[in-house]
């Protein structure tokens, strides 16, 4: 029985799209009807348009947990498999992260979207780099200052920042290292069938095959 959500998790920039859009274009060679929806994508089914965690950490969870509600109920009367990314374990967590949230609620949080996809008999694709931040050096590098200053900038307005007295690129490293911790416990204590696969060596053939 093919899977009818997978869901392709990560820290940034470690591929997620590209292994989302390979899987997706493998079932259909395979005869199955697959549908990826990028992270950025205007129809995205689990938007987190209107939501802002800083505000009401408490209410971002309740929100997300009415829309994952609505895009397991009606993707449980439609055929095919829907490809997702960073929609679990990226998006879900960094603006409240940011927000400097109380994690044990977060992480029940992140169960109780698990529990409320196992209709779709999902599977999770982790990826991991052994030396993440290094890595993301190299990915502020690739991706260029806008993209640098950006994502420094709204880790420095969050309480993360703010109650840790840190800034710039320190913040943000700080960010992603909570970050993996949090995924990496909700890896050891969901139920929910997970591939992780290590990108630290860039060979994507080999990745690719694992999945």
């Amino acid at each position: 029985m093919e899977p009818g959500l997978i869901l392709v998790e990560g820290l940034p920039g470690l591929g997620k799209s590209t292994t989302a859009q390979a899987i997706c274009i493998q079932l259909e060679r395979s005869g199955v009807e697959a549908t990826w929806y990028h992270e950025e994508e205007p129809d995205n089914p689990i938007s987190l348009a209107g939501l802002h965690a800083e505000d009401d950490c408490a209410g971002f969870r309740g929100a997300l947990q009415s829309r994952w509600e609505i895009f397991v109920r009606d993707a449980t009367r439609s055929n095919g498999t829907v490809v997702l990314e960073s929609r679990l374990l990226q998006n879900a967590l960094a603006p409240q992260l940011r927000a400097d949230t109380d994690q044990t609620a977060l992480a029940s949080s992140l169960q109780s979207i698990a529990d409320t996809c196992v209709p779709l008999s999902p599977v999770l694709i982790y990826l991991e780099h052994t030396k993440y931040i290094q890595r993301l050096r190299e990915i502020c590098d690739l991706r260029g200052q806008n993209w640098k200053e950006h994502m420094v900038s709204r880790v420095e307005q969050g309480a993360f920042a703010r109650s840790r007295h840190i800034d710039g690129f320190d913040a943000l490293a700080q960010l992603m290292v909570a970050t993996e911790d949090i995924q990496r416990r909700f890896l050891s204590d969901t139920t929910m069938p997970c591939i992780q696969v290590d990108t630290s060596r860039g060979d994507w053939p080999r990745v690719q095959s694992e999945i």
